[in-house]
């Protein structure tokens, strides 16, 4: 059996534990030069010709390509196998790579292998680390709080970490209370991937994410329901205009649940704020209109006697309704109306 490369590198898994990875091989190997490539996007010939490329010193490179191509990746092996010595090659990816079998496989008996699973075995531990970088405190039974709430997948438990150290501010603990306004429960999370694609108008993700919502237990109430939240706070933000962001906070924290709390959070309105892609950014005032009364009909539909399917070929109409607005007839009132294209 021939003896693996050691220079060229496949590191899959868990975001938080492939860029540790990363970081290490970045300290660890001297190099002289880094180049940072995106596999998805960059063109295989671009890929290619880094890999091959060579210092006229001789002097060490990493090359550091994250993901892999979606078509041909496997015309990259010859490539790999021929890289000048003094070229360390490192792809990675936050998701499994299996369903490439010939490209996975080469790494797996040819080369090197890094794989990590999604799910971390001890997150209680995770979290308070993530905390203390961040100078921030949680008591266990906080964290044990945290743990059962968000479960124990790592790309959640970093994403969530995040959100609360921005919510806190100069705060040092954590309580539960901070845990239950700010943070997505284990099941809600697909939906909040779900409203990620669709404000972005991505229709192919978003009908992925919402299989998975459903899938995971999410009635299609709840998932509407967070969908008018996100629609009714980009209104709030345009009605608002161009008022300095932390005035906006303030604004649209004065809407209040029945309880008396805030409907929105900081966090939740400063990135739906800041984010290019979001309903805010990409959709006119009329076009959020049109989009929440869709919403609003279509929680009226999914909450008859319908069959499954039913449901989800409502779910299918609204989706394009939304991603689409423009190519969909702009009418106030409830009713018939629903789903028809414009024909003007």
């Amino acid at each position: 059996m021939s003896e693996k490369i050691k220079t060229i590198i496949l590191v899959v898994g868990n975001q938080y534990e492939v860029d540790t990875t990363i970081e290490k091989l970045k300290k660890q190997v001297s190099h002289d030069s880094l180049v940072v490539m995106d596999g998805s996007k960059d063109e295989i010939r671009s890929i290619c010709s880094e890999i091959m490329a060579s210092d006229m010193f001789g002097r060490r490179k990493i090359i550091l390509i994250n993901g892999v191509p979606n078509k041909d990746s496997n015309s990259i092996i010859p490539y790999l196998e021929k890289a000048p010595s003094e070229n360390v090659v490192a792809f990675y990816s936050y998701s499994s790579i299996k369903g490439k079998k010939k490209f996975y496989e080469f790494f797996k008996s040819k080369a090197r292998l890094i794989e990590f699973d999604c799910e971390v075995k001890n997150p209680h531990k995770i979290i308070r680390k993530l905390f203390e970088e961040n100078k921030k405190s949680c008591q266990d039974d906080v964290l044990a709080e945290m743990v059962g709430y968000i479960g124990n997948d790592i790309g959640v438990i970093v994403s969530e970490v995040e959100k609360l150290v921005n919510y806190m501010g100069a705060r040092k603990a954590v309580n539960k209370e901070d845990i239950h306004q700010i943070c997505c429960s284990e099941s809600e999370f697909f939906i909040w991937d779900f409203i990620k694609y669709l404000s972005a108008g991505d229709i192919k993700k978003s009908m992925e994410s919402l299989s998975c919502a459903v899938s995971s237990g999410s009635g299609h109430d709840f998932v509407l329901s967070i969908v008018a939240r996100s629609l009714r706070l980009s209104l709030i933000l345009k009605d608002l205009g161009d008022m300095p962001i932390n005035d906006i906070i303030e604004k649209a924290k004065e809407i209040k649940k029945v309880n008396g709390s805030s409907m929105y959070n900081d966090y939740e309105i400063r990135s739906l704020f800041n984010n290019q892609k979001s309903f805010y950014k990409r959709l006119s005032f009329l076009e959020l209109c049109k989009c929440l009364k869709d919403v609003y009909t279509a929680m009226v539909d999914v909450r008859k006697q319908y069959r499954e399917s039913d449901k989800e070929k409502v779910m299918s109409m609204l989706l394009f309704s939304i991603c689409y607005p423009r190519s969909f007839k702009i009418n106030y009132s409830f009713g018939d109306s629903y789903g028809k294209k414009s024909q003007d």
